[in-house]
């Protein structure tokens, strides 16, 4: 069973408008929150998916790659037993 994973990071973001250059200083990440299963726990980055496939677990879909430098905390989920 793979652990279930939270992870609490502020992402990079563009927008095409134009901004006086005293209001573009204050802009600021967005914070996002992320859910799925940990795939790895690295130095560099945390590592998730959205998906396992149950019939053969070697292959999951919709991976997900957070560095480090952008993770603001993650928790690892208690799972309960079947």
């Amino acid at each position: 069973m793979m652990e279930i994973v939270e992870v609490k990071w502020d992402d990079a973001w563009i927008d095409t408008d134009d901004y006086l250059k005293k209001d573009s200083e204050k802009l600021k990440p967005i914070r996002r929150t992320t859910v799925g299963f940990l795939i790895a726990d690295r130095e560099d980055a945390i590592v998730m998916c959205t998906d396992i496939y149950e019939k053969d677990s070697k292959h999951i879909n919709a991976p997900m790659v957070i560095p480090k430098g952008m993770v603001v905390n993650y928790w690892i989920w208690e799972q309960q037993k079947d």
